[in-house]
């Protein structure tokens, strides 16, 4: 589990290196950075036993009916359960690489060691990472409400032909569509924000056709 974790924090960098996302880190940063990718590769390769101070941390997402706190974004659950994305987060005394595949998220942490953070380091030599309860900082929650607000606003940017595809492909198997785990967490979506979980709500409506 570390190493498959260490190869996605290391792909994910390498990435956002060669793009040129290293550009808005301080010169601290960019060099921990560097440093980061040689530690996570030489523990691919097993001249390193464990990552060192550049930690890998995993977290499991799952749908959510309500918070305590401001979320902004009316396609919450459909992010958490579903996108795939990928950033290099930075501010002025923390910087972590943020790999998310579907239900899961992958950090490998280049600054500032996450003493907020209990229940989610991955363990070196462990093939296994066991659900657990989980300390975050709110921090987080407003980064990933950010991500979620990205993620939106490049859906919204799809040309007509685009979205014309997305909703043929549903209509065309539209038993799958309504079992899968997209369907579930935009149900869970609909249920918090109403119609405002559609950019378009000429889209809310057909898809409450589709379920009649």
């Amino acid at each position: 589990m570390a190493k498959f974790c260490a190869s996605v924090a290391w792909r994910s960098l390498s990435a956002l290196q060669e793009d040129g996302k290293f550009q808005h880190l301080t010169d601290q940063q960019s060099a921990l950075s560097e440093r980061a990718l040689e530690t996570w590769s030489r523990f691919l390769l097993g001249r390193y036993k464990h990552t060192g101070e550049f930690e890998l941390h995993l977290l499991v997402f799952d749908e959510i009916e309500s918070a305590s706190f401001a979320l902004s974004t009316p396609n919450i659950n459909r992010y958490l359960t579903r996108s795939i994305d990928m950033d290099l987060a930075a501010n002025n005394s923390t910087c972590f690489s943020y790999s998310k595949l579907g239900p899961f998220a992958i950090f490998g942490f280049v600054q500032s060691h996450p003493g907020q953070w209990r229940g989610t380091k991955v363990p070196p030599r462990s093939g296994w990472f066991h659900a657990q309860n989980v300390t975050l900082p709110k921090q987080l929650w407003d980064y990933l409400n950010d991500r979620a607000l990205h993620v939106k606003l490049a859906l919204e940017s799809m040309s007509p032909a685009q979205q014309q595809k997305v909703a043929e492909t549903i209509r065309a198997n539209p038993e799958r569509f309504l079992q899968s785990g997209l369907f579930r967490a935009m149900q869970r979506d609909v249920e918090m924000f109403g119609r405002d979980a559609f950019s378009n709500h000429s889209d809310f409506t057909s898809t409450q056709k589709e379920d009649g």
